[in-house]
């Protein structure tokens, strides 16, 4: 090895030596740091506690919202420091699926505030909430995107009486209401009709539009010519609760009646 390669190397394991010095020294001090940073951090935020509610206006409702990316599940968010009072104005970190939107302000403002989470997708959503500056504070909560087909018959069917107007009622998930499309009752009978001069049956179906409320009752009503004595054969009928939602999905449910005598 010549001589100017030798001093080069020895200058090299000089300066790589120092840095190395340099690294040791600084290193507990960098630790240490991070340690204060963490323990501040604890000191400040670490007993803040952080609730969510799901607004349930219907308690025996499977859903909260349509996933229609317009109806919305109400959320209330808290931030509460140990002594009772709020926590103010600190920044938040929201993890949840892309097909979901929280709508509202991503930090404590106030200490309680209000988000409407809604969903483009029919999907079950976990939505985590944590502090920026403390994740390790958080709080979870779900919101139900999927829509519900279930369909409640509460047709009273001591109204099936000849010659009177008979009311049907369903009632579906509120949720569900602001979801629907189409809704209509079919009813279904086999109606005597004279056909050169011998009474023959001829099968007749009704459709009736279904009117709705926001609690998921459903109501529809037939008039008196389709429950007259002298056109519904045998007083036997049949009738259905047909619901059409924005997605596209049908769903209905069938039942069978008699009409008798007031």
């Amino acid at each position: 090895m010549k001589l100017k390669d030798i001093v080069n190397t020895i200058k090299y394991l000089k300066k790589y030596l120092a840095m190395l010095l340099l690294a040791l020294v600084l290193t507990p001090n960098i630790v240490t740091a991070q340690s204060r940073t963490s323990q501040n951090a604890q000191e400040l935020y670490g007993e803040i506690n952080l609730t969510t509610e799901v607004d349930e206006p219907y308690p025996n409702s499977r859903m909260q919202a349509y996933p229609d990316g317009k109806d919305y599940a109400r959320v209330v968010f808290n931030a509460i420091n140990k002594d009772g009072t709020y926590a103010t104005n600190l920044p938040l970190i929201i993890t949840k699926p892309s097909s979901v939107e929280l709508n509202g302000l991503e930090n404590t403002s106030s200490g309680s505030i209000e988000w409407h989470v809604t969903s483009t997708r029919p999907i079950r959503a976990k939505i985590t909430v944590r502090l920026k500056d403390y994740p390790q504070i958080k709080t979870s909560f779900t919101v139900n995107f999927r829509p519900s087909t279930s369909i409640k018959n509460l047709t009273d069917t001591n109204s099936f009486l000849y010659n009177l107007p008979v009311t049907f009622t369903a009632q579906i998930d509120p949720g569900m209401v602001a979801g629907v499309k189409e809704a209509k009752l079919v009813y279904s009978y086999n109606r005597r009709v004279n056909k050169w001069g011998r009474w023959v049956g001829e099968r007749r179906q009704i459709e009736v539009p279904l009117t709705c409320s926001e609690d998921g009752y459903c109501y529809a009503t037939i008039n008196t010519d389709n429950t007259s004595t002298k056109r519904v054969d045998r007083g036997r009928f049949n009738y259905k609760f047909v619901f059409l939602d924005q997605n596209g999905t049908r769903f209905s449910r069938s039942y069978n009646g008699m009409l008798k005598m007031p």
